[in-house]
């Protein structure tokens, strides 16, 4: 009878073990991105890329970027705040005091802003997820980025070269080149510049137009459809 009892298990457990090799494959099966990977804009849609690697932070999520105006990118950075990822993000200083910039929704929501000091500018363009992924490329965060320029953009999961990019980041964030939280005031001047385009006749936009900020040097805006009705999502 034991003997008998033996035979009958053995058939069960040989069964179980295809299961657990499915599962195993699982997760790369969700992966966002694929190492390697290219888009290519306005025909790529690459916006929706992010959006995937936004979606899929459980962590972290470092951004530096130029230019940000897309609200989808935007509304994606608070919620995984709120639900206890630490988001960072890196601007141009002077980019984001421009009509056109969202960076505002960000500091409304406490989100940690800061913006690079150098003698030029803050030109960096790169999303960092989980210490996992990486998405790279001359594509800002814009509707001009998405919609009507020829921009691209790479994405990797290669762990050397996503640790190059977050010691950059550090690095920005913390040490060579200073940063600093906006404060108040600066919020009230990007407020006061939104009123003001808001109070004015709506006239189409064009790509690259230049808006000049506190007499400032002119900075290069990407094209895109401004939206002033709100100012927080």
């Amino acid at each position: 009878m034991p003997k008998l009892l033996f035979l009958i298990f053995i058939p069960i457990l040989s069964s179980a073990a295809p299961a657990a090799k499915t599962s195993a494959r699982l997760p790369s099966q969700q992966a966002p991105i694929k190492d390697g990977e290219v888009c290519f804009s306005p025909k790529g849609q690459c916006e929706k890329k992010i959006f995937a690697l936004l979606d899929s932070a459980t962590k972290s999520i470092d951004l530096a970027i130029y230019d940000l105006n897309i609200k989808g990118v935007i509304k994606r950075l608070i919620a995984k705040s709120k639900n206890n990822v630490q988001v960072r993000v890196i601007v141009d200083h002077r980019q984001a005091h421009t009509p056109r910039s969202k960076v505002i929704w960000l500091l409304n929501k406490k989100i940690l802003v800061r913006y690079g000091q150098q003698s030029g500018i803050m030109h960096d363009k790169f999303l960092i997820i989980d210490g996992q992924y990486l998405a790279t490329g001359s594509f800002n965060f814009t509707y001009g980025a998405a919609r009507k320029n020829h921009e691209n953009q790479l994405y990797f999961n290669n762990p050397e070269l996503i640790a190059a990019y977050q010691a950059e980041f550090e690095d920005i964030w913390q040490f060579k080149k200073a940063a600093n939280l906006f404060n108040p005031g600066e919020i009230a001047d990007i407020r006061s510049s939104l009123a003001q385009i808001a109070a004015k006749p709506k006239r189409s936009s064009k790509s690259n137009e230049e808006v000049k900020v506190d007499n400032a040097d002119p900075v290069c805006v990407d094209g895109d459809e401004v939206e002033l009705d709100k100012v927080d999502p």
